[in-house]
């Protein structure tokens, strides 16, 4: 009776392995494609396309507009002995310009000489006359890769 049962258990077990054993015709082309999607060279390639791409926004993020706060204290036997604060915004332009802005506030009993007593606000154009008027480390830096990402691109296999 065991024997039976064991016999009829392991045919019918034998049966349902069969059935799902068969498996569907891949085509060529469904082949390549798996490979192509599945591959990991291709895949380190596409990644190396990512990494340039992001290199590329990286070297753009160099003329995001730029604010900075600066603040320096000094108390002693609650005596003000100075207090400087430094607001200021800044806007680098395509051509190696910048543009600032900004707001100072002075005030103490030994306040540094170069600064002006107060608060003051200024606007100002930074042009640089010489080397950095035709190509500067920005534009640079955002032609190089851009020029690595045009490479990345081209050498990708089997895109």
């Amino acid at each position: 009776m065991k024997s039976k049962i064991l016999c009829s258990l392991f045919a019918l077990l034998c049966s349902s392995t069969i059935s799902h054993a068969q498996q569907s015709n891949l085509l060529y082309k469904d082949y390549i494609q798996q490979v192509i999607s599945n591959h990991p060279s291709i895949q380190a390639a596409k990644s190396s396309i990512k990494i340039a791409s992001a290199a590329v926004l990286e070297s753009q993020g160099a003329f995001d507009p730029f604010f900075n706060y600066e603040s320096e204290q000094k108390k002693f036997n609650n005596q003000l002995y100075y207090n400087y604060q430094q607001t200021q915004l800044q806007i680098p332009v395509w051509n190696g310009i910048d543009i600032r802005t900004g707001i100072e506030n002075s005030q103490g009993l030994n306040v540094n000489p170069e600064n002006t007593i107060g608060q003051s606000s200024y606007l100002g154009i930074k042009i640089p006359i010489g080397a950095d008027l035709l190509i500067d480390k920005r534009k640079l830096g955002v032609k190089q890769s851009q020029q690595q990402l045009a490479i990345t691109k081209s050498v990708q296999p089997l895109s």
